[in-house]
């Protein structure tokens, strides 16, 4: 009766230790996803200028006159396009669209 008892207090700690594990990998996972948002994807202005934003580099293209390529970080709840060492562009996170807003002007580039 011993033996299986010790069995049994064996196999009920290895769960317990498995179950902590598997709760502090989860822990770990939703506090890595939710502190930094998602934007990688393609987003699009209502005048048919888009954005696309994939592992840190920003491809913006308007229609008629071409395409550019820059940088772009996450700080907070905005987007960074770094346009060259001095210049920067901030967008604002609503959602899962990005906002920028300028003299008074808001322009909403949806994600697509």
């Amino acid at each position: 009766m011993k033996r299986g008892q010790n069995r049994a207090t064996k196999i009920i700690a290895l769960i317990l230790v498995l179950a902590m594990a598997g709760g502090g990998l989860a822990t770990g996972l939703v506090m890595l996803l939710a502190g930094r948002p998602d934007v990688q994807g393609t987003y699009r202005a209502s005048d048919g200028r888009e954005m696309v934003l994939k592992g840190g580099s920003a491809t913006i293209t308007v229609p008629d006159q071409g395409s550019a390529t820059a940088t772009y970080r996450v700080r907070g709840d905005s987007v960074v396009i770094s346009v060259d060492d001095k210049n920067e562009i901030s967008f604002d996170i609503d959602g899962r669209d990005l906002v920028i807003r300028h003299d008074g002007t808001t322009d909403r580039w949806v994600r697509q």
